[in-house]
């Protein structure tokens, strides 16, 4: 039987049996692709599971180190107000404005006599106490808000009077309120503000005595921001050690929702008062 007849024999099954060839090659490429693609599709899964693992292990460590540093700025930043800013006034609500200004001038005069104490034992004569009317203006409808400043500033004269007195200054002169000077706080949009509460007195002293009270002035829990002005020497150029005459501002530092503040929304700001000093 030659190779035709064997064909001519056999025709169907050849036919069948090469179909069915060709099927199982394309079904053997087509398994052997998706195999590929299962193996790579497999592989770069683990590759990113491995990657996912490791980056919430940096995520889950980077967040306690970075809340840590959270929790030590704000600690930081609760020690420095303690250090640098005024403490808050408390106390002051429940009171109509008449007995707001009785308490007030009652604080003054408690402020007086506690400086005057020390005065007396260092030979100093203090000038007369500061008044409500003639120094702060406080105006008859004035309340609780305007009232935590006035406290501000006269816990600023407490501070600076004990220091010049600590000091030994020879002559204190009357204090002066000067009008507060507000800073925006970067990073809050303006919603919080720097308030400065100072006051100006004329001194006369030595030059030790003058470095001193800045000194005083530069501490933790009472801290004042002192500027010199218009400082000058006195008496005779032999004399072995002459005095200083000019004034120190003292400023004191407070932290205040720019709302809350004094003027911005028709409430009455601290000016200079009617009184003024002896020359």
């Amino acid at each position: 039987m030659n190779l035709k007849d064997f064909w001519l024999d056999n025709k169907k099954f050849l036919l069948a049996v090469g179909a069915a060839l060709v099927v199982f090659l394309a079904i053997r490429d087509f398994a052997v692709g998706f195999m590929e693609d299962a193996d790579r599709m497999r592989n770069s899964s683990r590759s990113e599971r491995r990657e996912l693992i490791a980056l919430h292990k940096d995520l889950r460590n980077s967040y306690w180190v970075e809340q840590a540093k959270v929790e030590q700025y704000e600690k930081q930043e609760t020690n420095l107000k303690k250090a640098l800013c005024m403490a808050e006034v408390d106390g002051l609500d429940g009171g109509n404005e008449d007995q707001l200004r009785v308490k007030f001038d009652q604080a003054i005069s408690r402020v007086w006599q506690a400086v005057q104490q020390d005065a007396n034992r260092a030979g100093i004569r203090l000038p007369p106490p500061i008044s409500s009317q003639d120094d702060f203006v406080v105006g008859s409808e004035d309340g609780v808000r305007e009232y935590r400043v006035y406290y501000s500033y006269l816990r600023v004269v407490q501070l600076a009077l004990e220091a010049l007195v600590k000091a030994r200054v020879t002559e204190i002169e009357q204090p002066e309120v000067i009008p507060p000077e507000s800073l925006p706080v970067a990073d809050h949009d303006g919603e919080i503000v720097c308030v400065y509460h100072g006051v100006q007195i004329g001194v006369r002293g030595s030059y030790a005595s003058i470095l001193k009270v800045i000194e005083l002035v530069q501490v933790d829990g009472s801290f004042l921001q002192a500027r010199l002005r218009n400082l000058r020497a006195i008496g005779s150029r032999e004399s072995e050690e002459r005095l200083l005459r000019g004034e120190i501002e003292f400023h004191g530092i407070a932290l205040v929702e720019s709302k809350e503040e004094p003027g911005e929304s028709g409430g009455r700001r601290p000016r200079r008062g009617n009184r003024r000093r002896a020359r």
